[in-house]
């Protein structure tokens, strides 16, 4: 049978020395990448409530709280995908979680008066 397996360890996408390959982009990338569009507008919303004089030290605490563990999520999708190709069932499971846990991140992210007591 040659379907897609359950398990399978990712391959190096290139080895040292061979023509680079650029790796194919599909929907999910793209998808991926249109959460952290309204995470940018999100957390623009958030900052630009927050311009007043006794806000802005907590708007911008959330603002990096928030956006650096987004940004990070961001970073080691993008440095792993970029060396190993994955094709099996149990990662496209862990991509579904990452991008569900993503979005309701995104989702919650608010002006700061509602996301503070």
């Amino acid at each position: 049978s040659h379907g897609v397996p359950l398990y399978k360890a990712p391959e190096q996408r290139q080895k040292w020395g061979e023509v680079q390959v650029l790796p194919h982009i599909d929907w999910g990338d793209i998808f991926f990448d249109l959460f952290y569009v309204a995470a940018a507008y999100n957390l623009g919303t958030m900052l630009m409530g927050a311009l007043t004089p006794t806000l802005w030290p907590r708007g911008v605490l959330y603002f990096l709280g928030i956006g650096g563990p987004l940004f990070h999520m961001w970073e080691m999708k993008l440095t792993y995908e970029a060396r190993y190709h994955v094709a099996d069932y149990s990662h496209r499971v862990l991509e579904t979680l990452r991008v569900f846990f993503l979005s309701f991140a995104v989702l919650h992210i608010t002006p700061l008066n509602l996301m503070s007591d």
